[in-house]
Parts: structure tokens; sequence; C-alpha cells
């Protein structure tokens, strides 16, 4: 038996068909143009049944949707090329097709002969699990650009999209000239999607969130409200009002603090969220929750409005690829080197835990995972690829964009503009001399010039509250003689707490943090326990005794 539950908290619709039943949510493009919803049934009600011909119909497939398609005893399940819209896989005697966590254990937690160790370790380590695991031995995650074949009990999982970007082409063209078409393309997209609704922009200092609002107004698309958040005074909110007043925005900023946190941690619909939002894949992204209820309650942000912010554009324009990845000639290690960056920048959420039995067992999932999208065993120059398509896979398609969920549990609707198939395939065959330190990207934005907001905005680094700078530089001169490494611990020991701009440790008590002796890398090591607290397992992903 096929069990299928799917919520229309994030927009999953039943279209109409007289061959299958079809669920569907996001929106499909042709070119610029968004399929309508009869349009999109009839491309889903065409798809194969067989696996090389489904294979084959949804490679060409763009847009960011989630569909599931049954017909007679087969269901097809298929994510997009980022997995924006997650479903997950439960095979325990019948079969259970859902994009909630919730839905897989009816008490809200796993029992503890279905935990699936490797992944606990690999989310302890990291905040989320490697591949197609879950924290449930039970439970599948749908990964980026997949797609599963249900037979009664049978299921058969492929892949439609990988991010190969080792696979990377050099060609005789304007590379900044094409980008820039890409862009406009995009954002022709958004814009059509929006249907004059108010975009509500989360706008930093970065230059993702400040591309798409300077897009928008470059579009002459005026319903859009900006804000920001965090510490009073952070350099983000300072930079954000700058942009926001150049380019004719109205701009607000929701005060964080250690008391406001702490009232909103854990209870009512923060409570809701953490629940519902649970794919056992990754803990729950919750930066700007506080910031957009806050909002929407007050009345400042309209019910109708559409989120757009700028995840991720940091990533895919190449400010992820490791220093030591692009080095003059090719690491004879091959996948170890890989497979090392990507520990030392992702898998240090508690320094005692790196021990070299668990650096085994990482490295052994994280080669089944590039073997499962035929990677080269010998990448040589190509190494940053591997790690681009082990992070793609992983932290930003389960925990980046996952945090499009707070959005659902709140009632407004998102857009990606960043992730859309274009510009990642774009992204994707960017030669590295192009990409790395994002020098086209940046090439890019600066000639653009969309709005006027690429130079002479203060978007200096400067550390809050304003009372820590002299402490803080007091210590740094004491520390001096020990060398960086002692500054950087002592740092994030004594000062973190008070200096995060999103006041994540508020539900901590400070001398828990400054006491820890297991080496917290930041706030995110504190949630990642605290999640698997809620299943029974402890900091290092094995069961409470």
């Amino acid at each position: 038996m096929i069990k299928l539950a799917l919520t229309a908290q994030a927009g999953w619709r039943r279209l109409l068909s007289p061959d299958a039943e079809i669920w569907f949510t996001g929106r499909l493009y042709e070119g610029t143009r968004s399929l309508s919803l009869e349009e999109t049934a009839a491309f889903l009600n065409a798809l194969p049944m067989e696996r090389n011909a489904l294979q084959k119909a949804l490679i060409s497939i763009d847009g960011l949707f989630a569909a599931v398609v049954k017909r007679g005893a087969i269901v097809i399940a298929v994510v997009d090329h980022i997995a924006s819209y997650p479903l997950l896989i439960k095979r325990d005697g019948e079969v259970l097709v859902t994009d909630r966590g919730k839905e897989c254990f009816p008490d809200g937690r796993i029992p503890l002969e279905d935990i699936n160790h490797n992944a606990s370790l690999a989310l302890a380590m990291s905040g989320y699990t490697l591949g197609g695991e879950t924290l449930a031995r039970s439970v599948t995650w749908l990964a980026a650009g997949s797609y599963a074949i249900i037979k009664n009990a049978d299921v058969h999982i492929g892949r439609h999209y990988i991010y190969s970007a080792w696979e990377s082409t050099a060609d005789n063209i304007d590379y900044s000239k094409a980008l820039e078409a890409v862009l406009r393309q995009i954002f022709e997209r958004l814009i059509g999607s929006l249907d004059g609704r108010t975009v509500l922009l989360p706008l930093s200092a970065g230059r993702d969130s400040r591309l798409i609002a300077s897009a928008l107004r470059e579009y002459d698309y005026s319903q859009v409200k900006c804000f920001a958040y965090g510490r009073p005074g952070n350099f983000e909110a300072r930079a954000s009002e700058q942009i926001a007043a150049r380019l004719g925005y109205p701009w607000t900023f929701v005060p964080y603090s250690q008391r406001s946190q702490r009232l909103i941690i854990g209870r009512g619909r923060h409570a809701l969220y953490r629940r519902d939002s649970d794919s056992f894949a990754a803990v729950p992204f919750e930066q700007d929750f506080f910031a957009v209820s806050t909002l929407l309650e007050s009345g400042w942000a309209p019910r109708d409005a559409v989120i757009v912010n700028g995840q991720s554009g940091d990533f895919i324009a190449g400010n992820h690829i490791p220093e030591s990845l692009v080095a003059g000639k090719p690491d004879s290690r091959g996948w170890a080197a890989v497979f090392d960056a990507t520990i030392d920048k992702h898998y240090s959420l508690w320094s005692s835990a790196r021990t070299a039995e668990n650096i085994a067992k990482l490295y052994e999932k994280m080669s089944e995972q590039l073997r499962l999208v035929e990677a080269p065993s010998n990448p040589g120059y190509g190494a940053y690829g591997l790690f681009e398509c082990l992070e793609y896979d992983n932290r930003q398609s389960k925990y980046v964009v996952g945090g499009q969920r707070a959005y659902e549990c709140l009632g407004v609707e998102w857009r990606l503009p960043l992730w859309e198939k274009p510009l990642v395939e774009f992204f994707r065959k960017l030669p590295l001399e192009h990409k790395f330190r994002q020098k086209l990207y940046v090439k890019t934005l600066e000639r653009l010039n969309w709005g006027g907001v690429w130079s002479g905005i203060d978007d200096r680094r400067r550390v809050t509250p304003n009372w820590l700078r002299p402490v803080r530089i007091l210590t740094m001169l004491l520390a001096a003689p020990f060398g960086r490494k002692c500054w950087h611990e002592i740092e994030r020991r004594l000062f973190a707490y008070c200096s995060d701009v999103l006041c994540n440790y508020a539900y901590l008590n400070y001398r828990q943090v400054v006491r820890d002796q297991r080496g917290f890398r930041n706030a995110v090591s504190w949630f990642t326990e605290s999640y698997l607290s809620r299943h029974g397992l402890d900091w290092r992903g094995a069961p409470k005794s």
C-alpha cells in the first residue's frame, strides 16, 4: 500500500487529471513564462513510469517545485534540482510519501531502534545528514535533483540533475554579458510570478539580497518593503537601511535581544515551526523567523506578501570554494583532499568529535555519495567541483534552502530567484578562473550597478554592541603573544555570546558557553545539540544513556 500525506501549508494542490492523481507545489517555467496549472497537470500526467524514459523527461524540466503522480499501483515522486520543497519516503511495511517528518512518526519521536547512527553522527558534526539518509533508517530524504518510482513496497530512486561542477566548460564568450542575460531572465520570471503583490525582502549588507533589491528597482517594481534585524546598531542593518533609501523602498528594523529571543524560542508558533519543519535531515534554519513573524503581527508586512531572499548566491557564485583545492597543481590525494576540505569547513561543530574513527565514517559516506553521482576518481584541477557537489546536495539543499519552511509555517509565500535552474546551471559550468572568490559575479554586479547601490554603501564590519569593542581589543592585545589560534579560542568562548548579531545564544547560560570543553564552533553547534536532544540523542548523535 502507498499512502500520500502532503500539506496544504506548503502550497500542495491536487491537479485535475482523468488518468492520474497528481499533487504539485511550486511552479514550472518555459523560458520566462510560468506554466499554468492546466499545462503543469498535462506535463506531469504525461510522465512515463519507466525509469530511463522518466529520467530523460525530467532532465529538461525547469522550475522550483515538487510533484507526486499516482497512476494505478505506481507512484512517481519528484523534487527539483535543489529540493526546494522536500519529500520524504518512509518504508515500514507500507510506503508513505510526505513532505513533513511529523507524518512519519505520530508522536514526533523516532524510535531508538530506528535511529540511523551514521546519519546522526554526520548531523551532530555539521547540522545535516549526508545523501538520502535521515535520522531514521526507515525514512529516505529525496535528494536534490532526484525522483522515486514506487510500486507496492519496491522503491527505485534515481537522479535527473547532478550539480557536477567538475564539468566546467570554457567558451569563447563574454561571460559577464552572458551572466547579465541569465539574471534578466530570472528576474523577469520573478516579477511575472508576483501578480503585483508586495515583496518582503530581508536585506543585508551582502551582495545577494542587494542584487534582488536593485534588480527589482531596475525593472521598476515598486511594491517592495525591505527589512533588517538583529542587535541594534549592527553593520548589516546600517548598510541595509542605506541601500533601501537609495532605491526608494520602505525599510524597517526588527531589534533582537537576548530577552526577545529567549521569549520566543521553543514556544507557541516557533515550537510548531520546529515540529512541522523537521525533515530528520537537518536542524531548522530559523534566523529570520522572529523578524518575519513580528512584521506580520504588526501589520507592517501584508499577509499576501511574498518573501524573496538572497539564498544562496554566495555559494553558486563560487564564494565557498576552499583555497586548498585551487592550488597551483592538482592534489595527488584525490577524493581525500576533497573530504578534508569539506570536513574542515562544515563538519567541525564540536572539535572533540573530530576523532579518527568519526572522520573515517564520514569519508566512507562521502565516498558513497560521490560514487552515486559518478564523480571522477582523479578530479585533478576539478577537485573543487566535487567539494561544491557535496555542499550542494547536503548543506545547501537541506539546511539553507530548508529555511523556507519558516515562511510556510507563517503562511507566507516565498521565491528563491538565485536558485532558479538557469542561474545554477550557468555557475555549474563556469570555469574556475571566473568563479573562485566570485570574480565574475562581483565584476558583473559592479558593471551593471543596478539601482546605483554598488558603491558608496558603508558595509564595513563592526562588532556590536559598542561597549564590547574596547574590551575585545584589550583582550586581543593580551592574547597576542600566544598566537592567532589562542585568540580565536578566547574570542569564541568569551565574546560570541554577547556579540552574535542574531542573539543565537540567548537560550543558553553564559557560564555554560564559557565553560564548554567540547570545542563548539558557533551557535549552530548548540542548535544541533538541542535538536538531537529532542530525538533522544546526545551532542555526538548517540542515544542518551
